[in-house]
């Protein structure tokens, strides 16, 4: 972890009508993010599908989604710049490598 040299990730994702944040990190190798629905509540009764946002993030990267409520990573992702998140509620993760140096 320490020589990947990592740094807040800038990271921006947009879902008409539903506030959903990104937080992560960015080293020299991987990407770290996780998009969480704001308006979503631990004690919330329900939980509302997003099925329409976008990701924005600077460089190539190659990875997985993952399901932290199923417990199951999701389809593969190549992220250039902008990529449609797949449809999610309360929040979704992701880990990436740069596609160069991806094996």
């Amino acid at each position: 972890w320490d020589r990947e040299g990592f740094h807040p990730a800038r990271a921006s994702v947009g879902a008409p009508g539903r506030p959903v944040v990104a937080y992560g990190l960015m080293g020299r190798a991987t990407l770290l993010l996780w998009l969480k629905d704001d308006a979503f509540q631990w004690n919330a009764p329900h939980a509302v599908e997003i099925a329409d946002a976008r990701l924005n993030v600077g460089g190539q990267w190659c990875g997985r989604w993952y399901d932290p409520w199923a417990g199951k990573w999701l389809k593969p992702v190549e992220l250039h710049g902008s990529v449609t998140v797949p449809p999610f509620s309360r929040d979704l993760a992701l880990r990436a490598v740069a596609c160069a140096r991806r094996q």
